[in-house]
C-alpha cells in the first residue's frame, strides 16, 4: 500500500472583527499534547463570506465535545441557534453546516492568537 503525505491545513490569522461566515464542518479532534487532561474537542470550521481581502479564508473555533448551558460549546450553539439551550435538548449539528452566521474574531487569553 502506498501513501502520499498531506500537509496539515494551516489557518491564516484573520484579523479581529466581525464577519459573515459559512459553517463548513464540525470535526472531533483528539486531545492535544499540551492539555491531554482536557480530552477531545470539537473544531467548528467557518469560511469568511464577506467580499474583500479575507473572502474564502477559514476560521476555526474549538470547544468541548459536550454542550452545557454555559460552557464554550453551549455558548456557541446558543449564539448559532439564537436562543437559550434547554438541559436534555438534542441538537443536530449537521443541520448547521452550510448555514451563514455572524462570527466575531477576537484575541485569545494570551493575546497572541485569534479565537
Amino acid at each position: 500500500m502506498n501513501f502520499t503525505v498531506q500537509a496539515e491545513k494551516e489557518f491564516k490569522q484573520v484579523p479581529m472583527g466581525t464577519y459573515t461566515a459559512k459553517l463548513n464542518k464540525i470535526e472531533e479532534r483528539p486531545p492535544t499534547a499540551e492539555k491531554p487532561e482536557w480530552g477531545p474537542s470539537l473544531m467548528f470550521e467557518f469560511m469568511v463570506m464577506d467580499p474583500g481581502e479575507h473572502h474564502g479564508e477559514s476560521v476555526a473555533c474549538f470547544t468541548p465535545t459536550a454542550p452545557k448551558t454555559n460552557n464554550g460549546l453551549g455558548k456557541l450553539l446558543r449564539g448559532m441557534l439564537g436562543r437559550p439551550l434547554q438541559p436534555g435538548e438534542p441538537i443536530d449539528g449537521s443541520k448547521l453546516i452550510g448555514q451563514l452566521f455572524t462570527i466575531s474574531v477576537d484575541l485569545n487569553q494570551t493575546g497572541k492568537r485569534t479565537k
